[in-house]
C-alpha cells in the first residue's frame, strides 16, 4: 500500500511537473506569439513609413524639377529683357542722334531766316 502511494504519489508529482512545463511553454509561445505580433506591427508601420517617405521623395523630385524649370524660364526671360533693354537703349540713341540733327537742322534755317530778314528790317 505504501508503494502504491509512493507510487502514485511519484505519478501526481510526475503530472504536476509536466503541468508545469506545458504551462510554461504555453506562457512562452504566448510571450513568442505577442513579440511576433508586435515586430509584425512594427515591420508594418516601417513599410507604411518608407512608403510615406518615397511619396514625399517623389513630390521633393517633382518640385525640384518645377523649380528648375522655373529658373530656365527665368533666366530665359531676364536675358530677353536685357536683350530688349539694349535695343532699347539703342533706339534711344538713335532717336537722340536724330533729334538732335533736327534741331541743328532747324537751328540752321532759323539763322538762315533770320539773315534773310535782317537787310528787309534795316532798309
Amino acid at each position: 500500500m505504501r508503494e502504491n502511494t509512493r507510487s502514485a504519489e511519484d505519478r501526481a508529482r510526475t503530472a504536476e511537473e509536466r503541468l508545469q512545463h506545458e504551462r510554461c511553454a504555453a506562457e512562452e509561445s504566448k510571450r513568442a506569439a505577442e513579440e511576433s505580433k508586435r515586430a509584425a506591427e512594427e515591420s508594418k508601420r516601417a513599410a507604411l513609413k518608407s512608403k510615406t517617405d518615397a511619396e514625399q521623395a517623389k513630390r521633393n523630385e517633382v518640385n525640384a524639377r518645377k523649380a528648375v524649370e522655373e529658373e530656365r524660364r527665368n533666366t530665359e526671360e531676364a536675358r530677353r529683357n536685357e536683350e530688349e533693354a539694349r535695343r532699347n537703349e539703342e533706339a534711344a540713341r538713335r532717336n537722340e542722334a536724330e533729334e538732335k540733327r533736327k534741331r541743328l537742322e532747324l537751328e540752321a534755317e532759323l539763322r538762315e531766316m533770320r539773315k534773310m530778314l535782317k537787310p528787309q528790317g534795316n532798309t
